[in-house]
């Protein structure tokens, strides 16, 4: 069994409307972004109170992709993990905290899925397929990291809620691949991968797209 780790957003008070704007799965069309939107996620990226991590090396991005596959793979894997998700999933929707759901991925290859077949059925492997695939076709990904000072998980959310705000001022779509965060040792590596000093919280895809994904 994994230990998976969310942090509470309870008293952070970022908008939880606008971060699940990028709850759901999209499928990224891979064209380049124009340079005066990356230059305002750059700016907003640079003005956030936590570290943030922009990644648009292909090689890095496939690196990140890599395990946000295997995220998913441990993750569902997890009856634990499994059992916890379909109680908080009601007629292919999450429910409960709005902020805390946004962040958690859950498996969409079929969207209808009720709360016994998202506990019961490891659907790890195909969701790992698919995920890898968005992940690697995002131009930009994101990885915002806290620290140990006081308010530092509060700072995380609102540099989230930033970005996705900003994504969205430039036409752009946004989605979460938090799966490599909510496993400590992937957590691990995933820092090390792109050489973090603090532990990354929320790994944030930016780009284009013609129509949701449905798999």
């Amino acid at each position: 069994m994994c230990a998976v780790e969310v942090f509470s957003t309870s008293a952070a008070g970022a908008s939880p409307d606008v971060l699940q704007h990028a709850a759901r799965r999209v499928d990224f069309d891979g064209r380049p972004l124009p340079p005066e939107a990356v230059s305002a996620l750059e700016r907003t990226a640079a003005g956030a109170a936590v570290p943030v991590r922009i990644v648009s090396d292909p090689v890095e991005r496939a690196a990140v992709a890599g395990l946000v596959a295997e995220g998913d793979r441990i993750l569902f894997a997890d009856p634990a993990y499994r059992f916890e998700l379909g109680a908080r999933w009601r007629a292919g929707a999450p429910a409960g905290d709005a902020a805390i759901e946004a962040l958690l991925p859950v498996p969409d290859l079929f969207p209808g899925l009720g709360s016994f077949y998202v506990s019961t059925f490891d659907l790890g492997e195909l969701q790992a397929k698919r995920d890898f695939r968005l992940a690697a076709q995002a131009p930009l990904l994101f990885v915002v990291s806290d620290g140990e000072a006081p308010g530092r998980r509060a700072a995380v959310l609102e540099a989230i809620r930033q970005l996705v705000i900003a994504a969205e001022k430039a036409g752009l779509a946004a989605s979460f691949f938090n799966q490599p965060v909510l496993v400590p040792e992937l957590r691990r590596r995933l820092a090390a991968r792109l050489g973090l000093a603090a532990a990354p919280r929320a790994v944030l895809g930016v780009g284009t797209v013609g129509a949701p994904d449905v798999g």
